[in-house]
């Protein structure tokens, strides 16, 4: 029986930190958007597998213990990552966190790039985008 494939959906503006193994999971996604998120301290930052089309952007992915970014076993179509914070702005440092095509020639490419070279100030839980004033 074939995996479902997720049509769409949407991971915006959240503190995705501490999971042992992972922070995103894109698995069997169609098309999917990932932006304005804290992606840091996890095992992997976000992973993707059977992956068709997903905005990854504008998002801080940083910290995380073994990849920033890993394509799995069963992705092998490319994807573009552009306009993310990868905790540098050093190419060089920004790849060694990263599993792909590079390092595993049956995995897809990650493409990264322009990428931003400071973190950004509007992902996560942010004040200046909910509006909260707290006294």
């Amino acid at each position: 029986m074939d995996q479902p494939t997720i049509v769409s959906c949407e991971v915006l503006r959240n503190e995705i930190s501490k999971n042992q193994f992972f922070g995103v999971y894109g698995k069997n996604l169609a098309d999917g958007t990932v932006q304005f998120n804290n992606i840091s301290g996890n095992g992997k930052g976000a992973i993707m597998y059977a992956v068709k089309a997903i905005t990854l952007t504008d998002n801080n992915i940083v910290d995380n213990t073994d990849y920033n970014l890993s394509m799995l076993e069963g992705q092998a179509n490319d994807l573009a990552f552009p306009k993310n914070w990868w905790g540098t702005a050093d190419e060089q440092q920004i790849r060694a966190k990263v599993l792909d095509k590079a390092s595993d020639a049956a995995l897809g490419k990650a493409d990264l790039g322009n990428f931003y070279t400071a973190a950004v100030a509007e992902a996560g839980l942010n004040d200046a985008y909910y509006n909260i004033r707290l006294n």
